[in-house]
C-alpha cells in the first residue's frame, strides 16, 4: 500500500511521511522491520537510493523528480532535526534535544 499527497489544486503529488523510520531507530531493541516496503525492502537497513527509486517508479513519480526530494530531505534533515528539538525544548519538552542525538546517532549507523 502506497500513501500519497496530493498538494491544494491536485497538480502535484508526494509520498506521505514515513513516520516509522524515524521513531523506531532510536530503540535498540526495536524492530528494523517497517509497516510498509520502500521500493520491496521492508528492513530499514535495506534501504537506499535505489530503492526509492524503484519506489517512484512504482507509483508513477519521475526518477529525476523523485531524486532531487530524496537529496533535498536527506541534506536537510540534520538541520532539521536540530531546530524542532530545539523548538520543542522551549516548549518544555526537556527530552527532545537528546531524542534528536540519539536519532541522529542512530543514521549514521544505517549510512
Amino acid at each position: 500500500m502506497k500513501s500519497l499527497l496530493y498538494d491544494s489544486h491536485l497538480e502535484g503529488i508526494s509520498l506521505a511521511p514515513a513516520y516509522d523510520m524515524i521513531s523506531t531507530v532510536i530503540y535498540e531493541s526495536a524492530t528494523k522491520e517497517m509497516s510498509f516496503s520502500i521500493g520491496g525492502a521492508r528492513d530499514l537497513d535495506d534501504v537506499d537510493e535505489e530503492r526509492f527509486k524503484a519506489l517512484a517508479a512504482s507509483v508513477g513519480i519521475g526518477e529525476k523528480l523523485a531524486m532531487n526530494n530524496y537529496h533535498k530531505i536527506f541534506d536537510r534533515f540534520e538541520s532539521a532535526l536540530k531546530e524542532s528539538a530545539k523548538e520543542l525544548q522551549e516548549l518544555g519538552f526537556g527530552n527532545a534535544k537528546t531524542i534528536a542525538e540519539r536519532i541522529l546517532i542512530a543514521r549514521k549507523k544505517v549510512l
